[in-house]
């Protein structure tokens, strides 16, 4: 018997429970699931929330993960999640979901690094395996996972670390991430918390391992600890961070600046980052430059526009072009860095206008609606080819609607 025909007949049980519930319209809660965790070591207490008429239908999954001092049960309890998501569906602007809230404990979602609570490692191969095997999730055949595209993650403080470091080191499994109010520091603020056992209760044990460190201070030197010719042994903790690459030299200045030691011990390891990293704008050349009102005229027929406003020098030649749908006007600066003797985009305002003149680079505001509205029908493709090849009975149609919002008279 199945998760979703056990708690069927569960409310069945119960007089009424069902027939409101289904009256309603409202998902089915189940406040506590045990999960088995050989990693953990015992089961994991997990809140499921599914909508109704589960038993012939995948859904995508949403994981949400709570806060210090939470548990399983907060987003029910406080979040009053699945009514808040069936109001969200009756209204149109999210399709059902199965949510998913485990018990976190005080883990950060992520695996200690004195290996007590390898909570990471839990969630990602046993928790979703488990979702994936249990309830009525989309799977991808391909895979035998949930696709990135139906699976998200959020959460809140604690969980809004967690949702984004679980969904940045698993790109593969999330393609959403939603962080309310994240439990994220600078370094300034992580090392001037205290007192020291609640640095190590809610970040050390997370951050840094607790060990011994062995030294021998040698003649000449001036030891923060200890004496000169004697070994010393001191309580130490071994803390870890990521830093970006470019930043890595500044990051040992400010370390060395601070240490007491005079001489600190410290590894730095190269993180390989697996895909590829592409930003949200592109960039291209054309065949041979031309100048800044030919290449205008050309923007306008190509995209069926009755006219394009335009800020820079009209005979200004056009070769490097760079380029951001909807409104990406923010990026005009870094468009001129990288060399861009244009750049298109949407929703230009005055003092944007004003700054890239200072640049000297031809903008072209081709309109939010007009830069979007080419990619649909190869959305519709893909999505189409997607569904057909994952046994998906949906139809991708696109819409016929005008949306340009604006006319001019």
């Amino acid at each position: 018997m199945n998760l979703i025909r056990k708690i069927s007949l569960t409310l069945l049980l119960l007089p009424g429970c069902a027939a409101n519930l289904a009256a309603q319209n409202l998902p089915v809660e189940i406040e506590a699931v045990a999960v088995p965790s050989q990693l953990l070591g015992h089961d994991v207490n997990v809140s499921v929330v599914i909508p109704q008429g589960a038993d012939s239908l995948r859904y995508p999954v949403a994981y949400m993960l709570h806060g210090i001092g939470g548990d399983n049960s907060s987003w029910l309890e406080y979040g009053d999640i699945a009514r808040t998501m069936q109001r969200l569906v009756d209204s149109g602007e999210i399709a059902p979901m199965v949510i998913v809230m485990p018990d976190g404990y005080l883990s950060y979602y992520s695996d200690a690094a004195d290996g007590s609570l390898p909570y990471e490692s839990f969630f990602t191969t046993e928790l979703m395996p488990w979702v994936e095997s249990t309830l009525p999730v989309i799977i991808d055949k391909a895979t035998g996972h949930t696709p990135a595209a139906t699976t998200s993650i959020g959460g809140f403080s604690m969980g809004g670390f967690g949702a984004l470091t679980l969904g940045l080191r698993h790109p593969d499994r999330f393609g959403a991430i939603a962080a309310l109010s994240p439990s994220i520091r600078t370094d300034e603020q992580f090392t001037s918390e205290g007192p020291q056992e609640e640095f190590d209760k809610q970040w050390g044990r997370t951050f840094g391992a607790a060990g011994k460190g062995t030294f021998l201070p040698l003649e000449g030197t001036t030891p923060f600890l200890g004496e000169q010719g004697k070994l010393e042994v001191a309580d130490e903790i071994r803390l870890e961070t990521i830093v970006p690459a470019e930043k890595v030299n500044g990051v040992i200045k400010a370390m060395l600046a601070v240490h007491p030691y005079e001489e600190a011990a410290y590894d730095i390891y190269p993180v390989e980052q697996k895909g590829k990293k592409e930003g949200i704008g592109r960039m291209g050349e054309l065949p041979k430059a031309v100048p800044f009102r030919e290449f205008a005229e050309m923007l306008r027929e190509k995209l069926q526009l009755d006219h394009i406003r335009l800020v820079g020098d009209g005979d200004k030649l056009v070769k490097r072009v760079g380029l951001c749908t909807g409104a990406g006007v923010d990026f005009v600066s870094l468009a001129a860095a990288k060399g861009c003797d244009a750049y298109l985009t949407g929703d230009i305002k005055y003092h944007e206008a004003q700054k890239a003149v200072e640049l000297g680079i031809a903008v072209a505001d081709v309109t939010h609606y007009a830069s979007e509205v080419l990619i649909v029908p190869i959305l519709q493709k893909k999505l189409t080819e997607a569904a057909q090849k994952n046994g998906w009975n949906i139809e991708v149609v696109c819409s016929q609607e005008n949306g340009q919002t604006f006319w001019t008279i």
